[in-house]
């Protein structure tokens, strides 16, 4: 279950992300904050808040090695800042070969996901995984409205499909608090599954998370186990 004090803090002010790390951990914050800390702060003409975003947006549409001098491009980057964010960049890249990550139950993956918690939207993430169950990659897919999130299945398997994965993990937010599957995400998780089928990538799970816990489609048979 999930701290209900998380959705708390968060309500009360605005607090600084590092505050927020120090009392819930690192694995609360989304992309856009982790940015933030990388960088500490902005510049005269940009806040950190605008910064991070352009950053995480330059470092989604370049390629691993152009990285760097697109980062000097971006108004309020100097040397010293383009460098943190490159070392960042490459340390998570050397840790992620040293360490794959088995998933045998929810409770594995959730840490993955758990950000996906603190959007007052939905937020719909997808997590690669290979053939022994070690997770591959893990990328938000949509982001939609207070109370639905635009799901396609052509987004969702794309990148899934380029890195050969044997199967995926869904997960989704409940900004509610209620974390039940609406008659919706059932039909969704129906046409992912198909989906999947005719693909070669199996869906293993679809998550449902919110401040008062989660639910399993897996956990609830209503997804099929692999085999």
């Amino acid at each position: 279950m999930y701290d209900t004090r998380i959705n708390t803090v968060r309500t009360e002010g605005k607090p600084d992300v590092r505050e927020i790390a120090q009392k819930f951990g690192m694995s609360t914050l989304s992309d856009h904050e982790l940015m933030m800390m990388i960088l500490g702060s902005g510049s005269k003409t940009c806040p950190v808040e605008n910064l991070a975003q352009k950053v995480l947006e330059t470092i989604r549409l370049t390629h691993n090695d152009t990285v760097q001098e697109q980062l000097y491009t971006i108004p309020g980057m100097g040397p010293g800042k383009a460098s943190l964010v490159c070392a960042a960049l490459e340390l998570g890249k050397r840790q992620g070969k040293k360490t794959k990550l088995l998933i045998r139950s929810p409770q594995d993956i959730l840490p993955f996901f758990e950000h996906a918690i603190l959007h007052p939207t939905e937020t719909f993430l997808c997590a690669s995984l290979n053939g022994a169950n070690e997770i591959m990659k893990v990328r938000m897919a949509s982001c939609g409205s207070v109370t639905k999130a635009i799901v396609d299945p052509r987004e969702i398997f794309c990148e899934p499909l380029k890195e050969r994965a044997s199967g995926i993990i869904v997960c989704h937010n409940h900004p509610s608090g209620n974390f039940t599957p609406s008659a919706n995400d059932i039909t969704v998780t129906k046409q992912l599954e198909k989906a999947g089928e005719l693909l070669g990538i199996q869906l293993l799970d679809h998550l449902i998370v919110s401040t008062s816990g989660y639910y399993s489609f897996s956990e609830n048979s209503l997804i099929k186990k692999r085999t």
